[in-house]
């Protein structure tokens, strides 16, 4: 698989800078999260790097970066951030415990 050449995040097409007026209210969800949440969104991105690193395909890094986003956008809302406030954290699941989406949906009457 060809790359392009490496350049710094700065020269990226569309990569916003460290004062981006709508990078903020993101960084003050993030800084509100629990300590498990945090490590769990890190670990996420690290997961999806490794996943591109592994397997070639970018799909993982941007479908990261379009639910982040939402993630980021809904807990930032004034509307929604009291519900996401007392959130109490959950545990990861284990692999044993994964199921399908069909399985998920039908669970909750939605299939």
């Amino acid at each position: 698989m060809a790359r392009s050449p490496k350049r710094g995040f700065s020269r990226l097409p569309g990569f916003p800078g460290r004062d981006d007026k709508e990078l903020q209210p993101f960084m003050d969800v993030v800084a509100r999260l629990p300590r498990e949440k945090a490590d769990e969104l890190a670990r996420s991105f690290l997961r999806a790097a490794l996943g591109w690193e592994r397997g070639g395909d970018p799909a993982h890094l941007t479908e990261l970066a379009e639910d982040t986003l939402f993630t980021m956008r809904l807990r930032s809302d004034p509307r929604c951030k009291d519900e996401f406030e007392n959130e109490q954290p959950r545990r990861p699941y284990r692999p044993d415990e994964a199921m399908d989406v069909e399985t998920l949906l039908a669970r909750h009457g939605m299939a």
